[in-house]
């Protein structure tokens, strides 16, 4: 028997991708809905696959950098723009804050974000806990699920050698 439970979260986040003809060529945002679904093969000793909270902070250390930020791929020509301190000066907050970019050598989709935070994700969750699945509504009508590969596969697949 698997047993599973479900947290959610939810960030605005912008992005642009590269490589692709449609409007989300163009800077944008979207509410993403982060679920993230754990398992277990038993309860613990509480009564318990996992604590929500204890999925709850594992979700924040790797979602909450990305609320009211911008997400862009390495090969965008923004990211050339932005190696000039001026422009990057120009993504500041109004409230003089830095600017909340990350740029990673992968195209910001969907996808493509589902799959490297799920590999941060799962990380952060001790045995015999493990991912199921994390589910990313980019949109209210659209989602993308990424399913491990197995129950132990703790392995990145995107992983911290893509972020730059």
């Amino acid at each position: 028997m698997i047993i599973t439970a479900t947290k959610i979260m939810r960030t605005e986040t912008a992005h642009r991708l590269t490589n692709y003809s449609g409007r989300c060529s163009h800077l944008h945002g979207h509410s993403y809905r982060w679920e993230v679904t754990a398992g277990a093969p038993e309860l613990d000793e509480r009564g318990m696959i996992i604590d929500f909270g204890d999925l709850k902070k594992a979700m924040h250390k790797v979602l909450d950098p990305w609320d009211h930020a911008l997400i862009l791929h390495n090969k965008d020509p923004m990211v050339i723009d932005l190696e000039n301190q001026r422009a990057l000066d120009l993504l500041n907050a109004t409230n003089g804050e830095a600017a909340r970019l990350f740029v990673y050598n992968f195209n910001p989709t969907a996808e493509n974000l589902a799959r490297y935070s799920l590999n941060l994700i799962k990380n952060e969750l001790p045995l015999p806990i493990f991912l199921v699945k994390m589910r990313v509504f980019e949109t209210e009508s659209c989602y993308v699920d990424v399913l491990p590969r197995g129950r132990n596969d703790r392995a990145s697949q995107v992983g911290d050698k893509d972020a730059q």
